[in-house]
């Protein structure tokens, strides 16, 4: 008969109200994956408030955010936001709201992209609407960071930098890594004619905890704290400290309903100013979410009509005339046209034009080829690579990468070689997009001299390293540049877990 220990019918009894707790806090974070359907609209509904000693801003308004690229390695992002500011009752056309781009007019931002993997960690951004300290920018409250490990109930990250502020929009301004920018003018009391600039070092910890976890979701509270300091002394230029809750929705596999509140103060050598920044977001759904996607349905059948078979044969013919005029404007109506699946002899029209003398021609290829083209298209689009027009360039490397062909490798690795060369993140995406094929050519990267080049390098294969990484990876941990070391461990890290 077998005998049973008294002593651990006590901890059975003492523990069994804590477990149910600490089993849905690993499962809840197994679920902590973004998920996203290509084409799929989804719409959140922000308000930012930031209350001063001397009043208060509100921005509130729609993001949009497409999903252009969903899969193991990559999620890429198309969002606009639709925002307006008012002080009290005034409103402001140029806005006092602390990040947005200095000069630019509220209402419907420009397309930006951002690019992560299903757990939140950033490959690239183009563009982004900016948020007062400590939020850092749009995309970076509305996909916060998951954890790496998926039993993860508590983590954390914390990011150190050296980068400039400019009093204008008050840094720690673009250069600082998670928060392209922060500040505003209005809370803290900066005059966009001043042209001072410091050097900065930026301390920034986030601690995510799980504290509920349901059917449907999994609530996240958030705290964080940020510190800059002048680098000739030891007095903060910037503090903030703040948190709140996040909801993640399991079905939809993004975060439903967002809130947090931070306090910041901010000093320089004449001034110093006080003020409490809250930011609320909820997702869309239901009659809230058709209601808005119904507005947006007029644009979107004008920018994207799609052409009868008698204006197809109009505009292939057109494409091939001697005026330049005659094919510019063919060339941009089938490059922003929907179609549902060309014909081989329309996307061999188009890719001869890839070498046009037309510059805005070469551009529209570009786009068409980066929405419809095939394998076939990649010698053209290899041509595009190496276009002076910047838009076609990016355009044609955001196409190859969507193909994945081996051909278009050591050409985007080029591109990085290359420095602070157009294109340079979009290659970096595109590498990991095409995989672990890449990984030789990436690895050659690092013979370049410059930090930023092998940064990139680490960033590269910490998404598609094998074990044939880590060797020269740890050839550059504890290297002199914090930066460059970090990236590297990052990376052997990642490649360690996947392993």
């Amino acid at each position: 008969m077998k005998t049973i220990n008294p002593l651990r019918i006590i901890l059975l009894l003492a523990l069994s109200p804590l477990m149910p707790s600490l089993v849905q806090a690993r499962l809840g974070a197994s679920d902590l994956r973004y998920k996203f359907s290509i084409g799929q609209t989804n719409v959140y509904r922000i308000e930012v408030q930031v209350r001063g000693e001397t009043g208060q801003d509100t921005t509130s308004g729609n993001v949009f955010i497409v999903p252009k690229e969903a899969d193991a390695n990559v999620i890429r992002l198309s969002f606009r936001a639709n925002l307006e500011t008012k002080r009290g009752a005034q409103r402001f056309p140029f806005g006092d709201f602390g990040g947005m781009y200095p000069g630019r007019p509220l209402g419907l931002t420009e397309e930006a992209e951002f690019q992560m993997d299903n757990r939140g960690h950033v490959l690239s951004t183009t563009g982004d609407v900016q948020l007062p300290i400590p939020l850092g920018t749009l995309m970076y409250v509305l996909a916060e960071q998951l954890p790496d490990s998926q039993a993860a109930s508590h983590w954390g990250l914390t990011d150190e930098s050296n980068v400039m502020d400019s009093p204008q929009w008050l840094g720690p301004a673009s250069g600082f890594s998670n928060s392209q920018a922060f500040g505003s003018r209005f809370f803290m009391g900066f005059d966009p004619r001043q042209r001072m600039v410091a050097a900065l070092a930026v301390s920034r910890h986030v601690d995510y905890r799980i504290t509920a976890v349901t059917p449907e979701t999994i609530t996240i509270h958030k705290q964080i704290s940020l510190h800059s300091f002048l680098k000739t002394g030891l007095d903060p230029r910037v503090s903030s400290t703040g948190g709140g809750d996040l909801v993640f929705d399991r079905a939809a596999g993004l975060f439903s309903q967002i809130e947090m509140q931070c306090d910041t103060s901010s000093t320089t050598e004449t001034t110093s100013r006080k003020a409490q920044v809250t930011i609320k977001c909820h997702l869309l759904r239901g009659p809230e979410l058709a209601s808005v996607l119904a507005q947006l349905a007029p644009a979107k059948a004008a920018q994207g009509l799609k052409p009868t078979p008698d204006e197809m044969q109009k505009l292939m013919a057109d494409l091939k005339s001697a005026d330049v005029g005659t094919r510019r404007s063919a060339a941009s109506r089938l490059g922003n046209a929907e179609l549902d699946l060309p014909s081989p002899d329309l996307l061999n029209l188009i890719a001869s034009l890839a070498t046009d003398a037309d510059g805005s021609i070469r551009q529209s290829v570009a786009s068409f080829l980066n929405n419809y083209g095939t394998t076939n298209e990649v010698p053209s689009l290899l041509k595009l690579l190496k276009d002076s027009d910047w838009t076609a360039h990016q355009t044609a490397i955001k196409a190859l990468g969507r193909l994945r062909d081996e051909r278009a490798i050591q050409p985007l690795a080029d591109c990085i070689a290359r420095g602070n060369s157009p294109g340079q993140q979009e290659a970096l995406s595109a590498l990991i997009y095409i995989g672990s094929p890449a990984e030789t050519a990436v690895l050659q990267i690092f013979i370049e001299r410059n930090l930023e080049t092998r940064r990139q390098a680490c960033r590269i294969l910490q998404q598609i390293g094998t074990t044939k990484s880590i060797e020269s990876l740890q050839n550059l941990v504890g290297d002199p540049d914090q930066s460059l070391s970090q990236a590297a461990t990052e990376a052997i890290r990642a490649i360690k877990f996947r392993e």
